[in-house]
This record gives structure tokens, C-alpha cells and sequence, in this order.
């Protein structure tokens, strides 16, 4: 009769040796997927809600107009990253044009993000400077309306 002795077993060490290449390839995917905006919004906007929201999907011919407030009240225009006046809306759409190619000068859109409390003699001044400036195509940013809201 052979008698049998508990052998101690004890659980193996975990290998980390991968753990490196894992953090990077998440860290690399997170890099490529995520988003980045590219300008900082200086005024201070409320985006309307609306029902028929859809995305934009070519963002390099694309002209960022916000129409808000400053910190005082005043209506204040921003064009990507520049403040301006009125006035100069068309010109700035014309260098970002001139710097497109033509296919891209072509396919040129400008987003319209407006508070929903601007006046629109604004929204329409700005848009006569736009079909001035050669840029037809405009969409209007908003926000989707939740369907609890419309209840």
C-alpha cells in the first residue's frame, strides 16, 4: 500500500510581459477613434432643438459660424476661431475658400450655429453676405429633441 502525500501546489505568477503592448494598443485606439474640436467657442450659445437632426460628415470644407453672446448681452459672431463683425463674415469665407481645392471649394459647407435667441435680421444679414461670398450651402446646427420634450 502506497500512501500518497498532499503535494503543496501554489498558483503560478501572472505574466505581464503583454501588459505593455495591450495599454499601448488601447491608448492607440482611443487616439484614432476620438474626436477633437478644433476651435474654442467664445460666445455663449443655447443650439434650438429640432426633430430631423442628421450629421455632418466631411469636416476639412467646412465653415463654423456661431452667433451669440458675450458676457455683456451683445450679439457677437464668431468664424472658426476669429471673432468679427458683420462685415467681415464674407471676406473670411472668401480666404477660407481661396485656400480649398476645387473640388472642396465646390463641396463647401457652412454650419450655422445660432443661439436660439438671436435675432433673426442677423441670421439673415449673415446669410447675404454668404451668397456673396460664393457659399450656398448651409445648414443649421441643432440639438435632437428628446421625445419626452414633445410631449
Amino acid at each position: 500500500m502506497q500512501i500518497r502525500r498532499k503535494k503543496h501546489r501554489s498558483v503560478p505568477g501572472l505574466n505581464m510581459a503583454s501588459m505593455p503592448d495591450l495599454i499601448f494598443t488601447v491608448l492607440f485606439f482611443f487616439m484614432i477613434v476620438t474626436h477633437m474640436r478644433n476651435e474654442t467657442v467664445k460666445v455663449n450659445l443655447q443650439v434650438p432643438q429640432g426633430t430631423e437632426v442628421t450629421k455632418s460628415s466631411n469636416k476639412f470644407s467646412t465653415i463654423n459660424i456661431y452667433i451669440g453672446r458675450n458676457h455683456y448681452g451683445d450679439t457677437q459672431i464668431q468664424v472658426n476661431d476669429r471673432m468679427c463683425s458683420l462685415e467681415q463674415v464674407g471676406a473670411l469665407v472668401q480666404n477660407f475658400k481661396a485656400n480649398l481645392s476645387e473640388e472642396s471649394q465646390e463641396n463647401l459647407i457652412v454650419n450655422l450655429r445660432a443661439d436660439r435667441n438671436t435675432d433673426m435680421g442677423i441670421v439673415n444679414d449673415i446669410k447675404k453676405e454668404l451668397r456673396n461670398a460664393g457659399a450656398l450651402t448651409i445648414r443649421y446646427s441643432a440639438t435632437e429633441k428628446s421625445p419626452s420634450a414633445s410631449k
